[in-house]
């Protein structure tokens, strides 16, 4: 099934380097947040390179990442959560110097 994703400022962080890229979508009553695909890259190879994504408290992908340049990761089902909880998508920092970017497709779900 196609979906249209809207994004939104908040799909996307790019910290300063060596600051961790985190992504977080508040818990919302009677509504799940469901997540396709995740991109990221780092400016260099990363020291403790990691992307991590989080529903509540439940840390349900955990990824090492240790080469320079852009990943991704689609998630086949997508990845939904609970009613009323939120998402939390970290990419770790990559060390001095390096910059890390992070972008989530994810959305909103009305409860069904």
């Amino acid at each position: 099934m196609a979906h249209a994703l809207i994004a939104s400022v908040a799909d996307v962080n790019l910290p300063a380097a060596n600051v961790a890229a985190i992504v977080t979508r508040a818990a919302s009553a009677s509504r799940k947040q469901r997540v396709y695909q995740l991109l990221w890259s780092y400016s260099a190879a990363p020291t403790g390179g990691r992307v991590r994504v989080q529903l509540g408290t439940l840390l349900v992908r955990d990824v090492d990442i240790t080469a320079a340049g852009p990943g991704s990761v689609r998630f086949e089902p997508p990845l939904d959560s609970a009613d009323n909880e939120e998402m939390a998508v970290t990419l770790s920092a990559g060390g001095a110097g390096i910059t890390g970017k992070l972008n989530v497709d994810s959305e909103l779900l009305d409860d069904v």
